[in-house]
């Protein structure tokens, strides 16, 4: 059996490279380990049994880290640390109330260890699951009066801790200010004993930030910067907190303190979910695509939307806001024209449904001429044979579960536009099997015009180990999503291309781009054991994308009958 640390080492680096599949055998290694008799003889502190719980946490494999923490104590070797960051993982997958039961009995053994510091972080995380319970209700069953109830044990939990010591507990504090700024928002009256947000908000952006701006403390660290941005936005100073945010999120910071995309995704869940931003409000709109242009851009990143009709509309005013991109420096205004591009293609994305609104599967729209003049509709549907089809073969495949829909059963919409409007298949154009090129091309009933053209990448480009594609699409049938997972290019050969962004149930059919983002294939598999271009006889774990421009040579060579 080998040693710990030797397996700890592996599980970084497939950590790293988002290797779901082989962090799970290792973690299952891990694990087997721990049951064996090889602790007995080890001679390891805490630091050891953390680290992978740390690995997986930064990679958001919760699950993962739930089995492992709970092997742990299972075998007698868990910390007070250990069983923090566990109760964490509980609450990141939505078990709130299991996570509330394990951090009361954390609170009270930290009492009888003296261990203050781990009191303060297991209470602040009672506050955070009361605050999601909150959250979670109040999106759900608005009328429910418990949300109110777990709106004020959140309160509770994080000020008790904030008074106890308010220069060492900000960001206990600054959730004060956030609870009770929603309350105040939303008509819900709560007790005068915490004080009032106003108050709570300038001490503490006063005890970070001397003169109430950045450079009273260059030395601060990224959480004191975010803590400082919600202080002002309380206040209502948003020109200041856009300054704050934006010192947040340097490279400088990233870099030196390690942060990455679990540390912003947190950051604007909290601004939306708490705040209550929205990108109808030109000084919220500023923060909030700034943030989402940041963490599109980290390792792990994902961005969601729902309206993006509304947030396009937001995101070009802002990008001719002279400004705006003063405030951000030419560099960072960059980044946020690359974010907008993105939210541009992906007005060309839709979801491929049944008619009784089960997706199985994205597709995109592109010119007809594209493929050719011969066309006469305006547009076209791409997607995956094995997502939508006329073959028999595709639609009940002998080796496979996944049954592709007929044309005449699919709807499809534009999921994140403010468009409700659903479309129906006239006519398949073109159709190359799974084991092929894994395309369908149809046309619309009724000649739609959608406006939006995608790019077609003109050249093939030249991928190396730093190439990146990116992925839009409907994983799991939910609202549209960008892929940034470990986006690596892995290899590409002929009409294929494999990469690592993870994708799940829904995305089959989604449109993979470029770091242009020109449009350069079509997502169509993925699995843990895909053989490799090069030749050999290995597998690894990838996802799979078909050349665009091989589809639409082959499509123009069936409509024209070459």
């Amino acid at each position: 059996m080998r040693e710990w640390n030797d397996i700890i080492a592996e599980l970084e680096t497939a950590a790293n490279e988002f290797d779901r599949l082989l962090v799970g055998k290792l973690t299952d290694e891990l694990i087997e380990w721990l049951r064996s008799d090889q602790p007995v003889n080890s001679a390891l502190g805490e630091n050891e049994w953390i680290r992978p719980l740390n690995i997986l946490k930064g990679r958001r494999y919760f699950d993962l880290l739930v089995r492992l923490a709970e092997a742990l104590r299972q075998t007698g070797y868990s910390t007070l640390k250990s069983r923090r960051i566990f109760a964490q993982a509980l609450i990141e997958l939505g078990l709130l109330t299991t996570a509330i039961d394990v951090l009361e009995r954390l609170s009270v053994d930290c009492l009888e260890a003296a261990n203050d510091s781990e009191y303060s972080e297991a209470r602040g995380l009672l506050g955070r699951a009361y605050k999601q319970t909150f959250v979670e209700l109040t999106n759900s069953q608005p009328a429910n009066p418990t949300f109110q109830h777990n709106l004020i044990l959140a309160i509770q939990e994080y000020h008790a801790i904030y008074q106890s010591d308010p220069e060492k507990h900000y960001w206990h504090g600054i959730n004060v200010v956030a609870l009770l700024k929603w309350a105040e928002r939303n008509g819900v009256t709560i007790s005068a004993e915490f004080g009032t947000p106003d108050a709570l908000a300038s001490n503490t952006l006063k005890s970070l930030f001397p003169d109430g701006f950045y450079e009273s403390n260059p030395e601060a660290d990224p959480w004191q910067c975010a803590t400082a941005a919600e202080a002002c936005i309380a206040l209502g100073d948003y020109e200041t907190a856009l300054k704050f945010v934006l010192a947040y999120t340097a490279d400088k910071l990233r870099e030196k303190f390690n942060i990455d995309a679990f540390e912003y995704a947190s950051t604007l869940r909290q601004l939306e979910e708490i705040w209550q931003f929205s990108p109808d409000d030109d000084h919220q709109s500023r923060i909030l695509h700034l943030l989402r242009s940041v963490l599109l851009g980290q390792e792990g990143g994902q961005v969601n939307l729902t309206s993006l009709g509304r947030e396009l509309k937001s995101v070009n005013e802002l990008s001719e806001d002279m400004n705006f991109e003063a405030v951000l420096g030419t560099e960072r205004f960059k980044s946020f024209r690359w974010y907008r591009k993105g939210l541009q293609r992906a007005a060309s994305v839709v979801k491929v449904s049944n008619r009784m609104d089960e997706c199985f599967g994205t597709g995109f729209v592109i010119k007809a001429s594209l493929i050719s003049e011969k066309i006469a509709s305006q547009w076209v549907l791409v997607t995956n044979a094995h997502v939508m089809s006329e073959e028999e073969a595709e639609r009940n495949p002998v080796n496979s579960t996944t049954k592709a829909l007929h044309p005449s059963q699919v709807i499809v919409t534009f999921e994140a536009r403010d468009d409700p409007s659903e479309y129906t298949i006239e006519e398949v154009l073109f159709s190359s099997g799974r084991g092929k090129l894994d395309c369908t091309i149809a046309t619309f009933t009724g000649n739609p015009d959608f406006q939006d053209e995608l790019p077609i990448t003109k050249i093939h480009p030249i991928f190396d180990n730093d190439s990146r594609v990116y992925i839009i699409g409907h994983p799991k049938g939910g609202g549209l999503s960008f892929s940034l997972h470990d986006n690596k290019v892995l290899g590409h050969q002929d009409h294929l291309l494999h990469y690592r962004a993870p994708t799940e149930g829904g995305s089959s059919g989604s449109p993979v781009f470029t770091d242009d983002w020109d449009l350069f294939a079509v997502h169509h598999a993925g699995g843990g054991h895909i053989p490799k271009l090069d030749g050999s006889d290995e597998t690894y774990a990838a996802n799979e994308g078909i050349a665009f421009r091989a589809i639409l040579d082959a499509a123009r060579d069936v409509i024209e009958g070459e």
